[in-house]
């Protein structure tokens, strides 16, 4: 008699087999938007201290 093998169920951590990939994209997702909020955090921080610099020089 040959013998079957049976997969395990899906989301097991059974070796051999791959890991279930569901969530990578939503985990792509969050993580594009969380930089993309960095950077635009970032620009607008850094925008607003040359504002204040600028306007501190200012001699007129």
């Amino acid at each position: 008699m040959v013998p079957v093998t049976v997969p395990p169920p899906l989301g097991s951590e059974h070796p051999g087999y791959p890991r279930p990939t569901g969530t990578t994209p939503a985990l792509a997702l969050a993580l594009a938007l969380t930089l993309a909020l960095t950077l635009t955090l970032a620009l607008a921080l850094a925008l607003a201290l040359a504002d204040k610099e600028a306007s501190l020089t200012d001699i007129s």
